[in-house]
């Protein structure tokens, strides 16, 4: 995936938030439905695509190297390191469609549809699973205009997504299908009635 280098990176709502438990504290990263919100899950992935050569996450950039938990830095001096897409050295398309797939959670929301589903309901055609295939769905749908649609810059956010971009985010997509984690995470067995986010097949279709 490749950003457009002269389009404005608005780094208004990124917030360090290391220190407070989820990612920088030593708890896991809950992603979809619950923990983590949108702001937060940015912030991971922002300071992904912001590592440097050697792998190390933010460093070098914005100052966020060398601080420990609970420390922050000044987000003028972020601003002035990240003022265009081209500084963000390039990204996953992995990581958009994760942040598409929850982005598209907090659209259901200000459109009312999560309230239509009955809370903790699960099997194969329960309302938590149409969710979660929907939020697949608004993914791909932004994935599909992501090179065409300009943002407030004039210019689209991402100039290029490639066929590989797209079969690596449909192996994530399947990886992360309820079958997948019963047999390769869970017990071994395969139980459809505890389905919450659709089989590997329904999470690569949508």
């Amino acid at each position: 995936m490749r950003y457009s280098e002269g389009a404005g990176l608005d780094t208004s709502s990124v917030r360090d938030v290391r220190g407070r438990g989820g990612f920088g504290g030593g708890r896991g990263l809950a992603v979809g439905g619950g923990g983590l919100g949108v702001v937060g899950l940015l912030v991971v992935v922002l300071l992904q695509v912001l590592r440097d050569g050697d792998g190390g996450a933010g460093a070098g950039v914005g100052g966020l190297s060398g601080l420990g938990p609970g420390q922050t830095t000044d987000n003028g001096r972020l601003e002035q390191d990240c003022r265009t897409r081209a500084d963000a050295k390039g990204g996953l398309f992995v990581d958009a469609y994760v942040i598409a797939h929850e982005y598209a959670h907090r659209v259901q929301n200000l459109l009312g549809i999560n309230r239509q589903v009955t809370p903790g309901e699960s099997g194969p055609t329960s309302g938590t699973v149409r969710l979660e295939l929907q939020a697949d769905c608004f993914a791909g749908a932004w994935a599909s205009h992501a090179e065409t649609v300009p943002d407030e810059s004039g210019q689209p956010l991402i100039a290029e997504i490639t066929d590989d971009d797209i079969a690596r985010a449909l192996d994530a997509a399947a990886r992360i299908g309820d079958d997948s984690n019963q047999g390769n995470l869970g017990s071994g067995t395969v139980d459809q009635d505890a389905f919450t986010h659709g089989s590997s097949e329904q999470r690569q279709r949508w």
